[in-house]
């Protein structure tokens, strides 16, 4: 019988199986529950979070905990485990991806069912590998509206590997560094002053946004930008590196 052999080639079965019915994938996203492993938008724009692992285990639970919590939904007598972790859930819906290709007959069923017993009690989905490549919903989640939506990215899509835990993946940081390039292409020669409203997007709380942008450039934090001091005034250039990261990164 075919089995998957690593987290990282069932996650990527799965994403084949998603994106054959029409979702949009992104990878490895940082959210305040946790880096997920998939997050998909479907063509409503709904956005679930999926968790794979090859078995359902107490990790897949845990994950499960951090990225449901939802006092409207899971009701408020669901004792919360992970109290120093807790944040709300940011998404619509959210899944639990396992393979069960390793078990068969009753061990099967009764793995089968504690899964579903467990996932019914967060009001999570449950998606089972039964064989290779073929996915079957087990369970499906309850709807939620959080307040705060998680955002996705264009350079979720070039980067990170779900299922594994090497390699790079896009972050809210290099978002506003690509956005602050952005800024300087269009704004060549901009001043900090200028450039502080696109680091308040993803920094809300910063007092002092310019110099935080003249900090990041200067220290190397924020690629593929130079300062220039004009008539007594910090001006923002982009660097070969700059142009580069914008025609890598950038949505086309």
């Amino acid at each position: 019988m075919h089995k998957y052999k690593t987290e990282k080639d069932l996650a990527a079965a799965f994403i084949k199986w998603l994106e054959a019915q029409g979702y949009e994938i992104f990878n490895e996203v940082s959210c305040d529950t946790g880096r997920a492993d998939i997050v998909a938008k479907d063509s409503d724009g709904k956005i679930h979070i999926l968790e794979t692992k090859l078995t359902f285990n107490l990790s897949l639970i845990e994950q499960m905990v951090l990225h449901s919590y939802d006092p409207e939904v899971t009701g408020t007598d669901l004792r919360h485990p992970f109290s120093a972790q807790m944040r709300p859930c940011c998404a619509n819906y959210v899944w639990a991806v396992t393979s069960l290709t390793y078990i068969r007959g009753w061990k099967y069923n009764k793995k089968r069912e504690i899964a579903v017993y467990l996932c019914s009690r967060l009001k999570v989905g449950l998606i089972i590998a039964t064989t290779l490549d073929h996915f079957k919903i087990a369970l499906q989640p309850v709807l939620r509206e959080p307040v705060d939506l998680l955002e996705v990215y264009h350079g979720h899509k070039l980067m990170g590997e779900p299922g594994s835990n090497q390699g790079e993946y896009w972050t809210e940081f290099k978002q506003l560094n690509l956005e602050l390039l952005q800024f300087v292409q269009e704004h060549p020669g901009c001043t900090l002053k200028e450039a502080a409203p696109v680091y308040l997007k993803f920094r809300p709380n910063t007092r002092q946004p310019a110099r935080c942008i003249n900090g990041g450039i200067a220290h190397g934090y924020m690629k593929g930008m130079k300062l220039e001091k004009e008539k007594n005034k910090l001006r923002i250039y982009l660097t070969d590196d700059g142009l580069h990261y914008i025609k890598m990164y950038g949505k086309i």
